[in-house]
């Protein structure tokens, strides 16, 4: 684990692994799954977690000396010597593993494959050969991480699986982190010379790193939601950070929810910035804001202070190229208020003093060089630069409740136009700055601040983002931007001829380096999206940028809209707002679309309203997990945005499925690989049965496992309307479609898939709505795992099969269609 950066004042000392094997590893000369065999062990009773064939002892180190040496000799090739990842520690007097020259390693076998398959015809066979024995050792480390934890949604450290597993915390622990680091460089090396199911495989962090970050006092919701994008080497990272603001009872929180930060409008009191103080409130007149905004401009305020050391605050207009800061906070940090737009004195001076620290931290010779008088007269005035804080600028009180909403309708514009968007969150500003960025990074992506859904708009619209420390402030754009160039002394380390790879290696997809840093750069991704003017700017000139490659306007116009359609939803996964209502107009507010269509519309309409407006929509809605409408042409789609209380698809959706999909009167139509199950044929069971057909074209005929998708019990919420479900066999026939992100898929990973009720008669409509489409509605979300052949299916499923009807579906059946899903 020495690999793996170590976080500033960590809660627990770095893991020690030790090393069970008993001596030399000695390769299989056949495949990474033949080894079992060659040691005298039953890899089809392994499989079925029956670890009991020799004795405990023998059985740990066997596991070691398997799944981690020797997938580092499937890696490594001939170059693979143990003793590399070995060394003696005296303290505990034994032999223990170390990772400290695993970078090294691998950078340098990946670069000899890629350079040996461009020398030659031969040498590309031989990266191939190598690069599919990796890929075969991968699929198999991944069924066994995944079969030796407990289900993410059971937080108990027992089941029927973990109870079996033999290895330690330390050593299971060791094995995982090699599948994402060796997974993200297989897929890279080998992208442009052969199809890999790498991007589908996953490598779940198993339970040390959720144990401790639960006896560290974390939150069931943030457990789950580090849990579901970081990687083990990354959840390790993390699960060793000294945070400095817990709540201290996260006993009734869930895996989705933190319900201990929940604002409580009947007691909410506006915080003052020192405890004890009791100063008075500093009002803006809402006679001073209704003016600007109902001309649909945006109030800016500055602060001036009095000889009497009082504050003034003064209200303007925004003017267009106006450079001014928006802040973006967390309500329930105490900076809001419901009854009135004011603050107290103590944090209107403490707002100055932030405001100052951004703006003025360059001198006052660089307002002048770079001609920014209007900054330069305020400071001479002793003025701050012009602010917006929704708590001072958002009219409250019913009885302004139109320009309350027209404010809100302008919070796009609001955070477009804002030079910077300065960011209050009450944990990281106890927090001193962390030397390295990575920690920095992760810290903002675990905050209080990154659970709300009103502060996903603020995040992703903000032109520049600025986060307050406890000693500092954080400029997010220039730290990330340097965390991904390589410096000088990058270049000098390690050995000469690597000449910064290892560096580069070391910030591949799945390190703490890549995992802590997505949130950003995902929101500048979507930012990219939703604000269409792309501009570059050179010697103080605006200049649009202008693809290479011509692409059809409406198209891509059509494209980005779709994307950021899907990235807003699968985003917002994790946030939640106070009130119902607020989600709507939150995903209005970010994608910048009109909320005029709302008003007067009642809650559970109003997600329908919003998507009815558009003429495309992105396929992969249909796979995000929660509860859909009930209208019929409608059931296929969510009803909320934002955190809906339900567990996400167990499915590795790598690449989300943003594919413009159109939108009838009758449904969604989408185009994926699927089938219809004649009447005759129909499963009694839709929650779990069987299939053999021919799925993938690698692959003849397979057998595959469907499995619909629960909600927690606990939960209460389906996936399909109530007045929708029917007793078995009174329904016509039932169809299904998958999305497969890559072509080859490997055995053992489930798929996202969509169970389907067939129209009657739907193969002969041909009304022109349907563009072809085969009309149905939508049933239930699902996964689809292969299992392989029927003749060749292995003893965990042989017997089960045998017992059980597998529906076959002919290659007439099977294909890609075009799915009219009501």
């Amino acid at each position: 684990m020495d690999h793996i950066p170590r976080v500033t004042n960590p809660v627990h000392p770095p893991l020690q692994v030790p090393c069970l094997s008993y001596g030399p590893y000695q390769p299989s000369t056949e495949t990474f799954e033949d080894y079992p065999t060659q040691r005298g062990w039953d890899i089809h009773l392994l499989k079925r977690g029956v670890f009991d064939q020799h004795s405990v002892e023998d059985t740990r180190a066997f596991l070691q000396d398997w799944l981690f040496f020797g997938l580092l000799h499937e890696v490594l090739g001939d170059d693979f010597i143990r003793e590399s990842f070995l060394q003696w520690n005296p303290q505990r007097k034994r032999t223990m593993i170390t990772t400290a020259n695993l970078v090294p390693h691998l950078t340098t076998r990946f670069q000899q494959i890629r350079t040996n398959s461009v020398r030659s015809l031969d040498g590309k066979t031989q990266a191939i050969a190598d690069l599919d024995r990796i890929d075969s050792a991968l699929c198999t480390l991944s069924f066994f991480c995944n079969m030796a934890v407990a289900d993410e949604g059971d937080d108990s450290i027992s089941s029927p699986i973990q109870s079996q597993w033999p290895l330690s915390p330390a050593v299971d622990m060791s094995i995982r982190v090699l599948g994402p680091l060796v997974s993200s460089a297989v897929y890279l090396t080998g992208m442009f010379l052969k199809h890999s199911p790498t991007p589908s495989l996953t490598f779940p962090g198993g339970n040390l790193t959720r144990t401790r970050m639960r006896q560290a006092g974390w939150c069931p919701s943030d457990i789950a939601m580090v849990s579901e994008y970081m990687s083990a080497a990354s959840l390790y990272y993390a699960s060793s950070l000294r945070r400095s603001q817990l709540h201290p009872d996260h006993a009734n929180c869930s895996r989705q929810l933190c319900l201990a930060t929940q604002l409580d409008t009947r007691t909410y009191q506006t915080a003052h910035s020192a405890h004890g103080c009791r100063c008075e409130h500093v009002i803006v007149p809402v006679s001073k804001l209704i003016p600007i905004i109902a001309k649909r401009g945006i109030p800016l305020i500055t602060i001036a202070i009095a000889k009497s050391g009082d504050p003034i605050l003064n209200i303007s207009p925004y003017r267009k190229g106006q450079h001014y800061i928006a802040f973006s906070h967390v309500w329930s940090d105490g900076l809001g208020n419901l009854h009135q737009n004011s603050l107290p004195r103590c944090q209107i001076l403490r707002l100055k003093a932030l405001v100052d620290e951004l703006s003025w931290s360059k001198g006052i010779w660089d307002d002048l060089n770079k001609c920014h008088l209007a900054k330069y007269w305020n400071r001479l005035q002793g003025c701050t630069v012009p602010f917006w804080l929704d708590t001072l600028c958002i009219p409250v009180g019913s009885e302004h409740q139109t320009f309350r909403s027209m404010a809100i309708s302008l919070m796009y514009k609001t955070y477009v136009s804002a030079q910077h968007v300065l960011v209050l969150d009450s944990e990281l500003q106890r927090t001193p700055i962390p030397k390295d960025m990575t920690e920095v990074f992760l810290r903002i992506s675990i905050s209080g601040w990154m659970r709300r859904l009103w502060t996903l708009q603020e995040s992703v619209l903000g032109r520049r983002l600025q986060v307050k420390f406890e000693d500092g402030i954080v400029d997010l754009v220039t730290e990330y931007n340097l965390g991904n160039k390589l410096t000088a002394d990058d270049h000098r380390k390690h050995k000469a001829h690597l000449g910064g790879a290892v560096e580069k290696f070391e910030r591949l997809a799945g390190s703490p380096h890549s995992d802590c840093r997505s949130f950003y750069w995902k929101d500048r991704t979507l930012r990219f999206l939703i604000v269409e003017k792309r501009e570059r700017r050179f010697l103080g000139v605006i200049t649009t940028f202008t693809p290479l490659v011509r692409i059809d306007p409406a198209q891509e116009k059509i494209g980005n809209e779709c994307s950021a359609i899907l990235e807003a939803f699968v985003s917002s996964n994790y946030r939640s707002s106070l009130r119902k209502a607020d989600e709507h107009l939150c995903l209005s507010g970010l994608l910048g679309w009109d909320t005029n269509c709302l008003q007067g519309v009642a809650t559970d309409q109003r997600m329908k309203t919003l998507l009815s407006k558009r003429t495309f929509l992105p396929q992969g809605l249909l796979f995000i997990a929660g509860p859909r409408m009930p209208e019929k042409g409608w059931r296929w789609a969510l009803q909320s945005f934002g955190n809906n209380g339900s567990e996400q698809l167990r499915a590795r959706l790598v690449l989300r499925d943003s594919t413009p999909a159109k939108l009838c009167a009758l449904g969604l139509i989408v185009q994926y690989p699927g089938f219809i199950m004649p009447s005759s044929n129909q499963p009694t069971n839709l929650d779990d049965f069987f299939v053999e057909a021919p799925l993938f074209e690698q692959y003849p005929s397979v057998v595959c496992r469907i499995r619909r998708h629960l909600a927690r019990p606990e939960e209460g919420i389906s996936d399909v309307p109530a007045s929708d479900r029917r007793e078995s066999g009174t329904r016509p026939s039932v169809g299904l479609f998958f999305y497969s992100p890559v072509p080859i898929i490997a055995p053992n990973i489930p798929l996202g898939a969509i169970i389907v009720e067939m129209e009657e008669g739907s193969q002969e409509l041909a009304s022109p709505e349907l563009d072809g489409a085969l009309a149905c509605s939508y049933l239930h979300l699902a996964t689809l795992e292969m299992l392989g052949y029927r003749e060749t299916a292995p003893p965990i499923w042989a017997d089960i099969l045998a017992r059980t009807n597998v529906h076959v579906i002919s290659r007439d059946d099977f294909g890609t269609k075009k799915w009219c899903v009501g």
